[in-house]
């Protein structure tokens, strides 16, 4: 399972929902939209794909970009490939 694989299935399936896409370190970083964040997780989960196991979250706070100033950041893993994807949202203070 590559990047480029993974990347393309969420973008067929959520043409709407993917904001932007990276690759820091070579992992896929694919920053959602916050009311689809939900659908994006069950999705990995529940298709071929198999990205099954939620490895951690976090929070991060930019007060400088009001637009962007709260993210979350999820880490999840599929265990038999080792294939690991972070997704983000962000949202203004008032959204939280």
């Amino acid at each position: 399972m590559t990047n480029e694989f993974v990347l393309e299935a969420i973008t067929r399936e959520f043409p709407e929902s993917v904001i932007s896409s990276s690759e820091p370190y070579g992992m896929l970083t694919v920053e959602i939209k916050k009311d689809d964040i939900k659908k994006v997780i069950h999705y990995l989960k529940d298709s071929t794909l198999e990205i099954n196991f939620f490895s951690y979250f976090c929070g991060i706070h930019y007060p400088e970009t009001p637009e962007k100033e709260i993210g979350v950041v999820y880490h999840l893993h599929n265990m038999m490939t080792n294939f690991r994807i972070r997704l983000k949202v962000f949202m203004t203070r008032e959204n939280v």
